[in-house]
């Protein structure tokens, strides 16, 4: 059973971890990502229940990444293993904000995220790729979750960004753009031909 405070994102996208061939055979071999340490997991020690993680994720986490469109953030990260027999289940509660460019007027403004996402631990001497599974090599003791999480922020992205609407349901971006949005002439409706053809009929 999932967590209340996991909310489904409406711009979450089916993610496969496998699909990225570098990061894939990194994990593959238990591959420990050396600026991210405090995002192991030595999940081969735990005890079969579930298990809980918080990590906040802010400017530093983001600039690791070699040419990562998210400079600035704040979020906050939620993490419950739960160790089976055979498997284990990540489920990942992600929430908070990113600096972006407006789409609309092109500003720097914080931009609300929130997602749910879940994984699967299990292992294989033949590694293979499955929707949400991370086939890993039998021994393999700790895993790294710092790529995923970074994964799972950039797909919360929607792809239209903009700034929210004001209280009064104006536009939040700069006052400048929405004088400049305002002076544009705007072009006169287009005449309806039935209502053209009705007020002829009337004439006669």
């Amino acid at each position: 059973k999932k967590s209340p405070h996991l909310k489904k994102s409406l711009f979450s996208i089916p993610f496969s971890p496998l699909k990225n061939p570098i990061f894939a055979e990194r994990f593959k071999k238990g591959y420990v990502m050396k600026k991210f340490t405090a995002f192991d997991i030595p999940f081969a020690g735990l005890k079969e229940k579930m298990h809980q993680f918080e990590y906040q994720i802010d400017d530093s986490f983001f600039s690791n990444f070699e040419d990562t469109l998210i400079k600035e953030g704040k979020v906050n990260v939620q993490l419950e293993l739960v160790k089976q027999p055979n498997v284990c289940v990540l489920e990942f509660g992600i929430e908070g904000t990113i600096v972006t460019p407006c789409d609309r007027c092109l500003e720097d403004f914080d931009l609300k995220i929130q997602a749910e996402e879940r994984l699967l631990l299990k292992f294989s001497e033949e590694p293979r790729e499955e929707e949400e599974v991370i086939y890993l090599l039998p021994g393999t003791e700790t895993i790294n979750v710092a790529q995923y999480i970074y994964e799972f922020i950039s797909l919360s992205i929607p792809i239209r960004k903009v700034h929210p609407d004001d209280e009064d349901g104006y536009s939040g971006c700069s006052d400048e753009y929405n004088d400049y949005i305002n002076d544009e002439p705007q072009d006169p409706p287009a005449e309806n031909p039935l209502w053209q053809e009705l007020q002829k009929f009337k004439k006669n």
